[in-house]
């Protein structure tokens, strides 16, 4: 059985402290994410990346803020946010170094995500979010994360940089003011990836804090902890991807193998070899994909249902209570709102 993607119980901490600061009841909180307070207070602890997500969802939920995520990233974000990656990025010798090491152990930070530095002559992109395959964040987390990335950067170059704007995947909420206050004008949203623009001549700054010898201390515990991770399967990752290309055409097994090369008797035993099976990836990759199109309104269920491939709306139905619980209508009331807010 494939156990389930983790993320640093560090992130949980984080999400804690900024209920605390909002007055909020942290064992609630625990409670109602399913966490258990051992695990998230251990110092190399690791948590499911489900729970970690529900979690700062139930925050911002009962802080009342539309905003929480993008505050506590003003008010909180730091680099032992991020355990050692954080602070093996903060002894690095440059911004760019800085980034480097973030993104060689992004998976330390949280199995699931895709972290790319795209370096133009002017003007460069932190382009961070969820991998293929796995559910989009939800917008307080993206405002976690890429406020996060703004406020620790300006603090390891010294000073207020000037951030030429941000993207997001989730749609814009009613609310946008608070957005620009934070990354400036140029805000876009229901983007193809959650980034931070800003330009390329940082990447070159010293960070104040460089320690060449404690870098490569803290780099060498974090490879450490990286090989303590589930391996990345390579050839699990292909299938995903593929079946996420063309789900409505990709719902056999000859139909991936084929596209990959090889029959599907090898496909499914080389799939066996890493923990995981064709049927398991194909129903992660539709459970990801129906859950971010029911959030349009205008998709019929039967019509979600022809989309991630399923013959009938009823295998749907079947398949979309085991995923969540209730029914489309339920799913949509709980999706929807996060949007809006």
């Amino acid at each position: 059985m494939v156990e389930r993607p983790t993320a640093l119980a560090s992130l949980a901490r984080y999400a804690l402290q900024a209920a605390e600061r909002v007055g909020l009841d942290t064992g609630r909180l625990l409670s109602e994410a399913k966490l258990e307070p051992e695990v998230v207070a251990d110092i190399d602890g690791r948590v499911p990346v489900d729970r970690l997500l529900q979690l700062w969802q139930l925050a911002r939920e009962l802080s009342g803020d539309a905003c929480f995520g993008l505050h506590s990233a003003e008010n909180l974000a730091a680099p032992e946010t991020v355990h050692v990656v954080g602070f093996a990025a903060r002894t690095a010798a440059t911004i760019g170094e800085a980034i480097a090491t973030v993104g060689r152990f992004a998976r330390v930070m949280n199995e699931t995500t895709c972290f790319e530095l795209v370096r133009r002559s002017s003007v460069s992109a932190l382009r961070v979010g969820p991998d293929v395959g796995h559910p989009r964040w939800p917008r307080v987390y993206a405002e976690v994360v890429i406020g996060g990335y703004l406020r620790v950067g300006r603090a390891l170059a010294g000073g207020d940089q000037e951030c030429l704007g941000a993207t997001f995947e989730h749609a814009a909420p009613r609310e946008v003011s608070e957005y620009h206050r934070v990354f400036g004008p140029n805000v876009e949203f229901g983007a193809p990836a959650n980034s931070l623009m800003f330009r390329s001549e940082l990447l070159d700054l010293p960070v104040r804090f460089a320690d060449p010898a404690l870098a490569d201390y803290l780099r060498a515990q974090a490879v450490a902890m990286l090989d303590r991770l589930p391996k990345a399967g390579a050839l699990r990752q292909r299938v995903r991807q593929a079946v996420a290309d063309r789900l409505s055409e990709a719902s056999e097994i000859r139909v991936v193998a084929r596209r990959l090369g090889m029959s599907s008797r090898t496909l499914q035993r080389s799939l066996q070899e890493e923990g995981t099976s064709f049927q398991q990836i194909r129903d992660e990759v539709r459970k990801c994909v129906a859950l971010e199109l029911l959030r349009e309104r205008s998709l019929s269920v039967s019509e979600i249902a022809a989309l991630v491939g399923y013959a009938n709306t009823s295998a749907f139905r079947v398949a979309l209570r085991r995923w969540t619980g209730g029914s489309a209508r339920d799913a949509r009331r709980e999706l929807v709102p996060t949007l809006d807010d």
